[in-house]
């Protein structure tokens, strides 16, 4: 097989892969156009809500009919045989032509994290200068390898050059660095509990978590999945939500965070000493969808602490002038696990946790997990709707009506309650062990 035979096979491949990939986007399109732009009052750029749905969709698909039409071309222009003098010998040849692939595959993941810059100009300037930066530097990569292919060959060729060895190391160091230092924390630690699905990172506690830590619980939730959040944000109207945030029962300032409405981020607000958060937003009826902190506020203020659960509301309506109601946030101390953790022996199984202040009974919850392609799947061993309930602090399989089996990995949880069966507090994370 020659070298453009090579390339030419190379090009109708990715052209596959390409049309894999609008594929994937026809149905992430699908799933957009569940909200109608009048469900988002307020969004910014909404005039582009229908062309986000497609744009990628398009992309994908014209780089699948170029790489297809025109593979005959562009296997000349990466092996160059029909140009003597610039053509190069077998190995060297190959390596050009995979040199130029591999540009091509760059390429084609830049371009439509470029389209997402310019139907969604509206990311935090952190956040989208580290966009920028990425981005720019896949559209460099790829140009360099495609175009330069045959040049980098015959460098790579030479004698080893120390200093353009290090230049070479310091270029990805440099660019990881500014990348670092320009990314946006209040858009981290998008985690779901394995409630919702999916396993939240796990800490494990052998002794009760101090204030100097962090903070221990989820930085953020959605009802509707972050894959279906809007891009845009709630510009600031003349209505306001507001809501309180208190630790232990106490206000705490100092807490950044923004609301999930309609699908939608608002801007940030900040809990003042009194413990009140204020966010401006167009007047409107909006679904509550969740929430998201300030990662970096919120393990200053809220260390060693967790969500307390409470009846969140299903609407907020914001009025013209007003304050209205939105949800309140308290933080509580977690209920700290003790055991099993890691790997133990199926007869060594003891579920143990610390007491908690003013709880009279804890209700336990173990679930199986097995590896799927897209995650980790929870199975509920115990009563999803009304878990054992336990009035000491420690509980064995038989005790929870489970049987464990060795050789799989299970998760499990603990929330107190006092005498009223009101809910205290609950573990931060579920505590992950092996049944050798």
């Amino acid at each position: 097989m020659t070298q453009r035979q090579i390339a030419r096979l190379a090009c109708r491949l990715l052209a596959l892969f390409a049309l894999v990939m609008a594929v994937g986007a026809v149905q992430w399109a699908v799933s957009g156009f569940a909200f109608e732009p009048s469900e988002l009052p307020g969004i910014a750029h909404a005039r582009w809500f229908w062309v986000a749905q497609v744009l990628p969709v398009v992309l994908y698909a014209a780089t699948a009919a170029i790489l297809w039409l025109a593979a005959d071309r562009l296997a000349a222009w990466m092996s160059a045989d029909t140009d003597t003098a610039t053509s190069l010998p077998g190995e060297a040849g190959l390596q050009s032509v995979a040199f130029s692939v591999v540009g091509l595959c760059i390429l084609g993941w830049a371009v439509p994290g470029l389209a997402s810059l310019a139907v969604h100009p509206v990311f935090e300037l952190g956040e989208w200068r580290a966009n920028v930066a990425a981005i720019a530097l896949q559209v460099a990569l790829g140009l360099a390898l495609l175009l330069a292919a045959r040049r980098l060959v015959a460098l790579l060729s030479r004698p080893v050059s120390w200093p353009v060895v290090a230049a070479c190391c310091l270029v990805p160091v440099a660019t990881a660095a500014v990348l670092i230092g320009s990314r946006d924390t209040s858009r981290e630690s998008h985690v779901i509990g394995p409630e919702h699905g999916e396993k939240e990172r796990a800490q494990v506690l052998d002794k009760a978590p101090m204030r100097g830590g962090r903070f221990l619980g989820s930085t953020a939730t959605s009802r509707v999945g972050f894959d279906r959040l809007s891009q845009g944000v709630l510009a600031e109207g003349d209505a306001t939500v507001t809501g309180r945030v208190l630790v232990g029962g106490e206000p705490r300032a100092g807490l950044k965070l923004r609301l999930q409405l309609s699908a939608t981020l608002t801007t940030l607000g900040e809990s003042d000493t009194s413990g009140t958060y204020r966010i401006r937003v167009p007047p409107g009826r909006y679904t509550y969808d969740g929430y998201e902190l300030d990662s970096a506020s919120a393990h200053r203020v809220l260390a060693g602490t967790i969500l307390e659960e409470e009846m969140e509301p299903t609407f907020v309506i914001a009025s013209a002038g007003t304050e209205s109601p939105g949800p309140n946030f308290r933080f509580v101390d977690p209920v700290v696990a003790l055991r099993p953790m890691g790997t133990v022996g199926a007869e060594n199984v003891v579920f143990e946790w610390e007491p908690y202040p003013g709880a009279s009974r804890y209700k336990v919850s173990v679930s199986e997990v097995t590896p799927t392609p897209r995650g980790q799947h929870y199975d509920r061993l115990t009563d999803r709707d009304s878990p054992p309930c336990i009035e000491g602090t420690s509980a064995t399989p038989h005790d929870l009506g489970i049987a464990l089996v060795p050789g799989r990995t299970y998760h499990w949880k603990v929330d107190a309650y006092d005498a009223a069966d009101a809910h205290l507090s609950g573990t931060p994370n579920d505590s992950e062990f092996r049944v050798e």
